[in-house]
């Protein structure tokens, strides 16, 4: 699951191509936003002699500087909203707008599937049958699936509410409760932790230093609670997912806190029909591209599209379901 590192931009000759040339190129990259390890080898992307690094300078300089940058405390990031996301997010606001007449909210749902992502061993259909007895969890999965249905219904609740360090750790807490890793992990972590790929045990990320953790989050939530760059919703909320995996600020946890605040972001902006939608269950079918997805922005030069165009692929297929339902 490891992945190369783009190559650093080279010096290249720029009147190889028309302006038209180029604009039409750039405009098909777009389309597929391919990472260096995935353009390397495809064809199509060939411009004259150029080397495939060289192919790799125009395209990566061409993202930088048209892209908005975001900072989040040494980090820079980068976002830009491509006509094909957008077509995209007009797709998943017309399902959404359909799922506000139709459909079953799927906050269950959800948390269960959250949970399964993070290693819950249990059937969604022995879940839903422990939550619909009302029974209380017996063992460390049915657990991680009453806390994280607790926690979704707690970010609904919130939803008015401006995003704090204090809202962050009170969803963590809820997750975390009476598992395994209770009150040991309640809190920011006070030491280093790192990602590793759960198929060959290698490790795919380094979280920033404890110490840099306030920082971050703090910026975070300033980052959710104002109108910056005005970043469509759906990207904004992608971005707050993506940046608390990446600063990891808890031991556990952070992965369903994340997901969770995907959907307290959008309800907030207005999107309360998202909880016809789950997003966990469509991740579970597409673990890989959404794992990947955060090492392609982490090895990418911080580019969040990468991260924001699998949000984006995973909602547009989860709002279909609804509007097929």
């Amino acid at each position: 699951m490891s992945l190369e590192l783009s190559p650093m931009s080279v010096n290249v000759q720029e009147d190889l191509l028309s302006q038209s040339e180029l604009q039409s190129f750039l405009e098909m990259t777009d389309r597929e936003y391919l990472y260096w390890t995935e353009m390397k080898y495809k064809k199509g992307y060939e411009i004259n002699n150029l080397s495939k690094e060289e192919v790799w300078s125009i395209i990566s300089d061409f993202r930088y500087k048209s892209g908005v940058k975001i900072r989040f405390g040494d980090y820079l990031f980068l976002s830009r909203l491509t006509s094909f996301q957008s077509e995209k997010l007009q797709q998943i606001e017309s399902s959404l707008e359909k799922a506000a007449t139709k459909g079953i909210v799927k906050l269950v749902d959800e948390a269960i599937s959250s949970s399964q992502l993070e290693g819950a061993n249990i059937t969604t259909k022995v879940a839903k049958k422990m939550l619909n007895d009302c029974n209380s969890p017996v063992e460390e999965s049915q657990q991680m699936i009453f806390n994280n249905v607790a926690a979704m219904k707690y970010i609904v609740e919130h939803a008015k509410d401006d995003l704090t360090i204090d809202m962050i750790s009170d969803i963590q807490s809820i997750i975390v409760l009476d598992t395994s890793s209770d009150y040991k992990t309640r809190g920011f972590r006070k030491g280093e932790v790192y990602v590793s790929d759960t198929i060959k045990g290698e490790v795919v990320h380094y979280p920033p230093r404890f110490e840099k953790i306030e920082r971050l989050t703090l910026e975070l939530c300033d980052f959710a609670n104002t109108k910056t760059h005005d970043f469509h919703p759906i990207v904004k909320a992608s971005i707050i997912h993506y940046m608390i995996a990446y600063i990891h600020p808890y031991s556990d946890g952070n992965g369903r806190t994340a997901r969770a605040l995907f959907y307290w972001f959008l309800i907030k902006s207005g999107y309360d029909s998202i909880l016809k939608v789950s997003i966990s269950e469509v991740i579970l079918k597409r673990k890989s591209k959404y794992y990947k997805s955060f090492q392609k922005t982490e090895y990418g030069n911080h580019d969040l599209n990468y991260f924001i165009n699998e949000a984006i692929d995973t909602l547009c297929i989860a709002s279909e379901y609804v509007k097929e339902g």
